[in-house]
């Protein structure tokens, strides 16, 4: 069982092949509209795309900007000039042909260079024998083809296990730049990569000690010795690491720095058990006992290889406990921090099985093994289940197949009678967030279908760690879509800011009276049903804080990201920013919108403070803006409390006090006697209230 070099490039030949066919041949399979992270990641590369045209230089700019945000787009480099290559870049073959290429085949390559580490003998079979198995897996395939970028982060975690492996004792120079690099470029690719940083890092940190407690056992001479050189060449990568992280990736460490990710993430955790229970649906239960069995075995037979097998175990190991307690988010993307070691003892045991076993036993290992893989490949991307095969559902991966909609026509139908009626782009809000229903489904089907006029779709909020409380949306909306049952894809707890604007038209709020029911409903999948509400007159501005009122009894405490500051009215014109506790408050007073914008403050409002900022006007040669200030009460009530006259010209410092008499908002409402035609763009800065007590 002996492949010669030059049957390599032959089979390399092959690989690429084979790697291009099942990639299009999984998209062809699909029926499905891309959302969420499936559809942003192929968006986000697209428009890096649609820029190179335009300037080379400009993605590689944009990319280095974008490490300062939640989602740099650096994975998009490398894809752009394959992209361009292949043609038709917006397609999602394309996209998914281009991932698998740059991303999906250095990692099988690279998983087949460890292979070589942790088994003994003919280097070139063990190497086509692990990228034969690891193609015949689906989880090796499944980020790529959901359309995540995130193999590219395990291929250089995979790059410097194999860096490490080839001489634990890093004597040679490359090992440690190999490493170093790898290491810094995993977090900056993917930022999860960073919990497989640290699995690399225990693991390192757990063999080398023990390692030196063996030789110091046994009393080798120079352990001591042994150990400092290889501390100063761990030392030597970190310190490559961290030159990578200090030139490139500095607004990378800001951003993490400036963040609390705990809090952010803590609606995707769920219980150790479930996402156990994950590690089912991507490999099947049969899988996972297979590589484990291979993997122990590996560490009885193989003596000589022990080291690296217990290295590679220890990493998945590590890995497995960081997803159980400390992540705890069964996702696709997610599974590739367990890939590695599963891959890796499917091959140990196959070698074994070849090398080991004699007669008989070993046909019949072979041949079990390679029905395994077969029929796991088979099952993991069919179309349909298998009827009544629960226990085969349990042993093989469930949730590889290609993703098809049965409804695929009836949203599509949706889509199309909403541009029949908002004709004159009214804001369209999506009370739904699930994998039948949400706002980023229809806004993909509605911009493939009409990319010259999309409709104009608003962001309903959905999650209480990540967004804010839903009245704006609720004000601003003339049509409001609705699922029932309620749409939700984490547990009712997370949603709460999504199902009071859901119990708003359900329970008949007061703010449902401004909308009717039309008659028209749609079925989709999974039994929902879609029915719509059209506006039929502006909300009062009593009735929205009322609305408020109980918006904040539903929804507690108060969602992580809802700023003190909202609008009750002009929701076309200007915007609310925050930065270290003072606001930038900008609208528009034109004569064909409202004549006054009115802000609220539902922030911590003492008794007796002071308003204070600075404002400007633009547009307006000759005139004056007025700031009202009213205090409200969650009954809706309101009575006004102080005053004052901004005029045009320069930006001009304003202060304001007042005396709240313990109502629960406060009401700022800028307006002007004389606008002009065009109207006046007029900005608040700095602002901010605070106690004169």
């Amino acid at each position: 069982m002996k492949i010669s070099k030059l049957s390599s490039f032959f089979l390399c030949s092959l690989l690429v092949i084979g790697v291009i066919g099942i990639a299009l041949s999984y998209v062809a399979s699909e029926r499905y509209f891309y959302f969420w992270d499936y559809a942003m990641y192929q968006n986000l590369t697209i428009s890096q795309v649609k820029t190179s045209q335009g300037s080379r230089l400009s993605p590689v700019r944009i990319a280095i900007n974008s490490l300062s945000t939640d989602y740099n787009v650096l994975y998009t480099l490398p894809l752009i000039p394959v992209m361009r290559l292949i043609g038709q870049y917006q397609s999602r073959s394309t996209y998914v042909v281009s991932l698998a290429l740059v991303y999906l085949l250095p990692y099988l390559l690279t998983i087949g260079l460890i292979a070589q580490q942790i088994l003994p003998k003919q280097r070139h079979t063990v190497f086509w024998l692990m990228v034969m198995i690891a193609l015949l897996t689906p989880a090796a395939w499944l980020p790529t083809w959901r359309g995540y970028p995130d193999t590219g982060a395990a291929c250089l975690i995979a790059l410097a296990a194999w860096s490490y492996l080839f001489d634990p004792d890093l004597k040679r120079w490359w090992q440690i730049l190999v490493i170093g690099i790898a290491l810094a470029g995993a977090p900056l690719f993917r930022r999860h990569f960073a919990y497989g940083v640290t699995a690399f890092l225990i693991t390192v940190a757990f063999t080398t000690l023990v390692g030196f407690l063996n030789d110091l056992w046994r009393k080798r001479p120079g352990t001591i010795r042994v150990l400092l050189q290889r501390s100063l060449r761990l030392g030597l990568a970190g310190t490559v690491s961290l030159g990578v992280f200090l030139t490139l990736g500095r607004p990378f460490v800001w951003h993490v720095l400036s963040q609390n990710f705990r809090v952010l993430y803590t609606s995707w955790q769920t219980a150790p058990l479930r996402v156990f229970q994950s590690f089912r649906v991507y490999y099947g239960w049969l899988g996972l006992l297979l590589a484990g069995i291979g993997l122990i075995a590996g560490l009885l037979v193989y003596p000589e290889k022990r080291r690296n097998i217990t290295f590679i175990t220890l990493f998945g190991a590590t890995s497995t406990a960081q997803w159980l307690f400390l992540v705890r988010q069964p996702n696709p993307q997610y599974s590739l921090h367990f890939t590695t070691t599963i891959l890796l003892g499917l091959a140990v045991l196959a070698w074994i099985a070849w090398n080991k076993l004699r007669g008989a036993w070993r046909g019949l290992v072979i041949a079990a093994l390679g029905i395994y893989l077969s029929v796991n490949a088979a099952f993991g991307v069919a179309l349909q289940r298998f009827p009544n095969s629960p226990s085969l559902s349990m042993l093989l991966p469930s949730q590889t197949s290609p993703l098809r909609r049965s409804d695929y026509t009836e949203v599509i139908r949706l889509v199309n009678d909403l541009h029949t009626r908002a004709v004159h782009q009214e804001p369209i809000s999506v009370i739904a967030s699930s994998g039948v229903l949400n706002y980023d489904l229809l806004l993909g089907v509605d911009q493939t279908l009409y990319p010259a006029q999309p409709l104009n779709w608003i962001f309903t909020p959905e999650i209480d760690t990540r967004d804010q409380y839903p009245i704006e949306s609720l004000l601003r909306a003339s049509y409001v879509m609705i699922g029932k049952p309620i749409q939700l894809h984490l547990a009712p707890s997370e949603h709460e800011v999504l199902h009071t604007a859901y119990e708003a038209f359900t329970e008949n709020w007061e703010i449902s009276k401004d909308f009717t029911l039309l008659p028209e409903t749609f079925s989709l999948m999974g039994g929902v049903q879609v029915t719509l509400y059209q506006r039929v007159r502006t909300t009062d501005p009593e009735v929205a804080i009322r609305t408020l009122a109980q918006i904040q009894k539903g929804v507690n405490p108060r969602p992580a990201n809802q700023l003190d500051w909202i609008k009750l009215n002009n929701f076309s014109v200007g915007a609310i920013y925050e930065s270290q506790g003072k606001y930038q408050l900008r609208t528009s007073l034109t004569t064909q919108s409202d004549t006054a914008t009115t802000f609220l403050y539902l922030g911590n409002l003492p008794a007796d403070g002071t308003l204070s900022g600075s404002g400007s006007i633009n547009g307006v040669s000759n005139g004056e803006i007025h700031l009202k200030l009213a205090a409200a009460n969650s009954d809706g009530s309101a009575f006004p409390i102080a005053e004052t006259i901004i005029q045009t010209g320069k930006s001009q410092l304003f202060s304001i006090e007042f005396h709240s008499q313990e109502a629960s908002y406060l009401l700022l409402t800028i307006s002007s006697p004389a606008i002009p035609q065009n109207g006046g763009k007029v900005v608040l800065t700095a602002v901010e209230i605070s106690s004169t007590k």
